[in-house]
């Protein structure tokens, strides 16, 4: 994963936590993050997707990938999915264990 420019996106009707660009691939990263006590669903990744369709950074050319953090994991089907998809799913909690 790499990329050169990363940052916030928003409108009046919603908004996305990153937004990172790799001008070089073409690859437009967007992510989620939910601090919170449940388990993410595939539902936030839906909308992250949607939200996703109403921005071009790179024309016909551009490639969306997405990832997505979570305090209290992810639930058994957006996993499946995110495989399928090649969705990154990072747990912050595991990784917060893993530290200490």
């Amino acid at each position: 994963m790499q990329f050169n420019r990363i940052g916030r996106w928003w409108s009046k009707e919603s908004e996305i936590d990153i937004v990172a660009l790799d001008d070089y691939s073409n690859i437009v990263w967007f992510g989620e993050s939910k601090w919170s006590n449940k388990k993410i669903g595939i539902n936030v990744y839906n909308d992250l997707q949607q939200k996703s369709c109403a921005i071009s950074y790179y024309k016909n050319k551009q490639n969306n990938r997405y990832i997505l953090f979570s305090k209290s994991g992810f639930t058994d089907d957006l996993i499946k999915i995110a495989k399928k998809d090649n969705v990154v799913l990072i747990d912050c909690n595991t990784i917060l264990e893993k530290i200490k």
